[in-house]
């Protein structure tokens, strides 16, 4: 069963919603979202989370990782303080360890076409 099966599409909704209001306010990582409508990303983010975590029927469009991410200045630590704000979020919401810990690791898995330098060598 995978990570959406269990959670749902609201609860996806809600914890995105929640992650991504985080995201935008947070004083290390903010200013990375500064340019970006939210509702616009959290609208293509529900949508791409889903497939990553199992959602077979919902039709990403949008940009491919690297596109979307090569412009930004985003460096490991700014990754790493995205994976403690979404834990925080996922906690909050009573989502079981279990998922956590799955959703975690497929995030982490995407970290090289997300993280500056990462695909040319290893960090």
């Amino acid at each position: 069963m995978s990570i959406y099966s269990e959670i749902g599409h609201e609860k996806l909704t809600e914890i995105l919603t929640l992650f991504y209001n985080r995201l935008f306010e947070d004083p290390f990582v903010g200013f990375l979202f500064a340019a970006f409508n939210k509702e616009d990303l959290l609208r293509k983010q529900i949508l791409f989370t889903g497939r990553l975590l199992g959602a077979a029927e919902l039709k990403y469009e949008g940009k491919g990782l690297r596109e979307a991410h090569f412009p930004h200045p985003i460096r490991s630590a700014h990754f790493g303080r995205r994976q403690v704000i979404l834990r925080g979020v996922l906690e909050e919401l009573s989502i079981p360890e279990n998922l956590i810990s799955e959703w975690l690791a497929l995030e982490l898995s995407l970290k090289p076409f997300v993280v500056k330098g990462l695909a040319d060598c290893s960090e």
